[in-house]
């Protein structure tokens, strides 16, 4: 953690020395996102974010905050040992039924922010008159609990569930407490959250269609015996969740550990901020191969998290951690000795690893942009294939190491028909290696992939697109084949393919295409997907996947088709995405049901 840390440091501070040399600093919207709504009577968190932080002069930049030019934060300082972060709460008074405006002012040390004002509509719901009200005077300890049709005033006390959980149809507020009245505004490291509700080997569980807002979060152990399914809820951006910039742990919203059994399902929801966290846990299916079933994360620490999990499938979700380089350990999806997961038809959005110690088989899935790295090592044996990875140049991004990192020994990893495109010269900054390998190691394969829009790699990285560690200085090979990909990086002509001697065959590459390959509708950058309707399913997790199929297609009489290695099938093809019919295993941005053939 500490290497890491040190590591956004410095690149932060080159940051911030661009801004000296006549670059400004931007002010966005951490959170709340565009299209999210609130309740009437609760209170509205917002997170203002300015990038890049200023080092070297403690107390800026700094932010305000109005609601309906009200104002609700004025000049909140940014805290240099936290990352910045400008937290803002508008209070449950001033939270009124109808649509109302929400800004952000900031200031630089020398001036305005650029812009200086960022602003956005957020409607305001009534409180649920036709639910029932559930007003809690003390904590509760029960074996069953059935809210159904309800509205919960938590006012600030607990709920502890021993038996069967029921929540459906409900608005649920109020719930948990911290011991302090505003921990958005407190030392992160004094604030202790307590959870809303929690359960110990919990029977069954049903959380259905309901809303969680101004709450405290789900801690939920499942002993496995009974049905378990949380779908088509909304976990708000207003719930009492500890965000430690500089900690990734400490923000769950959803927890949830506990036996096997039965097949449990995570399907339908959508989470504006904090982790959904699962640990020690199997036979879950996030997602699902319809748009129903997505899973729509976006906003603060919206990360998938597995720990010490097993046969999980992750299939057809949008996750957006909300990072922009300011916040350290920016995770999207992370896996933590976890194993036989498969995800597919995914979006990950952002982060400093989008994706991190995955292990099992990766398919199919868009990624864009990243900190430092797209993938963050994958497990021994793990099937990385037909994934489209696209860097869009986030212009205050913490420094890219390389695209996909190998360390701690992770050998014969599969990486093929995959689409890695650095975005150059539509985007800047990725002046690294695509693949690289650290001592120990080894990918049994590379093949059928395309390589594009590096930039110029420092000589530190080794100069090549594959490569092994910027640090290595042995001359190991660890690849041990390699052939049938594409490499096409006019902005960095200097950079070898193959660092010499890291593929452990005679003739690598023999059948390597050095040409464009001619994407059919051109290369989409910078990201084009309106959030809005994401959130609100207007815009939909197989709309993307299909936008993205459609711009990155090979074009008639490109390179890509019929190039790849005759080992995959008649009419084998390079890249992530085929020319459709008669192409194997062509099924990149089609989310809907199909049979299980993994291809190995």
């Amino acid at each position: 953690m500490r290497r890491n840390l040190v590591l956004t440091a410095v690149l932060t501070a080159l940051a911030a020395a661009r801004v000296s040399a006549g670059e400004t600093r931007e002010l966005h919207f951490k959170s709340p996102g565009p299209g999210m709504r609130f309740t009437a009577g609760l209170t509205v968190q917002v997170w203002a974010d300015i990038i890049p932080r200023d080092d070297d002069h403690p107390g800026w930049p700094q932010a305000e905050c109005r609601w309906d030019d009200r104002m609700v934060g004025s000049r909140v300082k940014g805290n240099n040992k936290a990352f910045d972060y400008f937290p803002f709460t508008v209070p449950a008074a001033l939270v009124t039924r109808g649509v109302h405006t929400l800004k952000l002012h900031g200031f630089g040390r020398t001036g305005a922010t650029h812009p200086a004002e960022v602003s956005m509509p957020v409607e305001v719901d009534p409180w649920p008159a036709e639910k029932t009200v559930v007003d809690l005077s003390a904590d509760m300890k029960c074996t069953d609990l059935n809210w159904t049709n309800v509205a919960v005033r938590g006012n600030g006390h607990t709920v502890a569930v021993s038996g069967k959980l029921t929540i459906k149809s409900s608005l649920i507020t109020g719930l948990g407490c911290s011991n302090i009245v505003d921990p958005s505004h407190a030392d992160p490291a004094t604030v202790v959250m307590v959870p809303g509700i929690t359960g110990g080997l919990i029977r069954q569980v049903h959380i259905q269609d309901s809303i969680f807002e101004a709450t405290g979060a789900v801690h939920l152990a499942i002993d496995g015996s009974g049905d378990v399914a949380i779908r088509n809820n909304e976990f708000r951006a207003s719930n009492f969740i500890k965000f430690v910039p500089s900690n990734p742990e400490a923000s769950p919203v959803i927890r949830i550990s506990g036996k096997g059994g039965k097949q449990k399902l995570f399907q339908g929801n959508r989470v504006a901020a904090g982790i959904v966290r699962f640990e020690g846990t199997s036979g879950w299916l996030i997602g699902g191969r319809s748009d129903a079933h997505s899973n729509i994360l976006i906003g603060p620490r919206c990360v998938l998290s597995l720990v010490n999990c097993r046969d999980m499938h992750v299939i057809g979700n949008y996750i957006h951690h909300n990072y922009r380089g300011t916040w350290s350990q920016g995770f999207n999806f992370y896996c933590e000795q976890s194993d036989g997961i498969l995800a597919e038809h995914n979006v990950l959005r952002a982060g400093s690893w989008p994706l991190q110690s995955f292990g099992g088989e990766f398919r199919y899935n868009l990624m864009i942009d990243s900190g430092h790295n797209w993938v963050r090592t994958l497990t021994s044996g793990t099937q990385f294939h037909h994934n489209l990875l696209v860097h869009t140049g986030d212009p205050y991004g913490t420094g890219i190491g390389s695209g996909v990192w190998l360390y701690n020994n992770r050998r014969n990893v599969a990486i093929c028909n995959n689409t890695f495109d650095g975005g150059a010269p539509l985007a800047r900054d990725f002046n690294a290696p695509i693949i690289a390998l650290s001592t120990g190691c080894t990918l049994s394969a590379l093949r059928n992939n395309v390589f594009t829009g590096i930039t110029a790699i420092s000589p530190l990285a080794r100069n090549a697109v594959v490569a092994r560690g910027g640090a290595e200085k042995d001359g190991d090979p660890r690849v041990a084949y390699a052939d049938y990909n594409c490499f096409f990086n006019p902005q960095g002509p200097a950079a070898a393919i193959y660092e010499p001697g890291i593929v452990d065959q005679n003739e690598a590459g023999t059948h390597d295409v050095h040409a464009d390959p001619n994407f059919a509708a051109g290369r989409l950058i910078p990201y084009a997907v309106n959030q809005a309707d994401v959130w609100n399913r207007k815009y939909k997790v197989s709309h993307v996947l299909a936008l993205y199929r459609q711009r990155y297609a090979p074009a008639a009489g490109s390179p890509l088709v019929g190039a790849g290695d005759p080992a995959d099938g008649q009419n084998s093809y390079i890249g992530a995405i085929g020319p459709g019919k008669d192409a194997p295993n062509d099924l990149f941005g089609r989310l809907a049901p199909a049979a299980d053939n993994r291809p190995r």
